[in-house]
């Protein structure tokens, strides 16, 4: 039954979403092909306008998110999806999931506009003024290109995470705005759990960041090392980076729990416009 929950919610929500993607496919074919009129000015208008198309898309996704949510749970949908004979946690599930997916597509799409920029700046530079680079970049204690790719890659990950906690939250904000004692406050009910949840979860991360030395070091050769001592930590500031996760775990959690309290907000409490 899950799978045809999938199935349906993504049929919905295409329509307020897929036409973003199409628009940013042209927009993206419309650029590359810009990069083949070897024209510098316009080569740098592309790479501006690609990353700006990268931006408006995943903004442009996430109110889409948000509003399809609601409006198909506490709006006039939610009658019919209310009547369906699954599980709150089943519609729940197959709204995360889907919304998960378009987040990340977003995200994707963000991220590969930056690398096609990246691969057009790296092309237009040569091997040879590139490797200059890395070995300037060595020389005022920078790290090489490797090494952050491989930081843009754990940074990827935790990115994966924050959408999770992104759409767990809303989710929940969402909910507790169509409580009966917030619904009239309406949308300030769920912007400010928003940032309520925002808040405790910024003082959760700083304290995991402080006390739990649970840390990526990546060092200036791009060589990947999870370490769990402060002095690694130290070592890795003066050789390379240093990304803490102990913060992904929090936030993995956070989203368990928001997810797990939006449920129990369904069975009980939400009231149906």
């Amino acid at each position: 039954m899950l799978g045809k929950l999938i199935k349906n919610e993504f049929k919905s929500s295409a329509h307020s979403v897929m036409n973003i993607y199409i628009a940013a496919a042209v927009a993206l074919a419309a650029m590359l092909l810009s990069y083949a009129v070897k024209v510098t000015w316009v080569g740098i208008v592309g790479s501006i306008a690609l990353m700006i198309i990268g931006l408006i898309c995943v903004i442009v996704t996430l109110v889409a998110v948000v509003t399809n949510f609601n409006r198909t749970l506490y709006g006039a949908e939610g009658y019919l999806s209310y009547t369906l004979p699954v599980k709150s946690s089943a519609l729940l599930a197959s709204k995360a999931i889907v919304s998960f997916l378009w987040v990340l597509l977003s995200y994707i799409f963000m991220i590969a506009t930056f690398f096609i920029v990246y691969a057009y700046i790296q092309s237009s530079i040569g091997e040879e003024v590139g490797s200059m680079m890395d070995m300037l970049m060595a020389t005022v204690g920078l790290p090489s290109m490797k090494a952050i790719g491989k930081v843009l890659t754990v940074t990827a990950i935790g990115m994966f995470i924050q959408i999770a906690v992104f759409v767990s939250a809303v989710f929940f904000a969402v909910t507790v705005s169509n409580i009966r004692p917030f619904q009239r406050f309406g949308i300030f009910t769920a912007l400010a759990t928003f940032f309520l949840i925002y808040i405790v979860m910024q003082i959760l991360l700083y304290v995991a960041t402080a006390y739990i030395p649970l840390t990526v070091v990546i060092d200036a050769a791009g060589k990947i090392v999870v370490s769990f001592s402060t002095s690694m930590a130290a070592k890795g500031v003066q050789e390379g980076m240093v990304i803490g996760i102990a913060g992904f775990v929090i936030e993995i959690l956070i989203a368990a729990g928001l997810f797990a309290g939006t449920n129990a907000l369904m069975k009980t409490k939400v009231n149906i416009k």
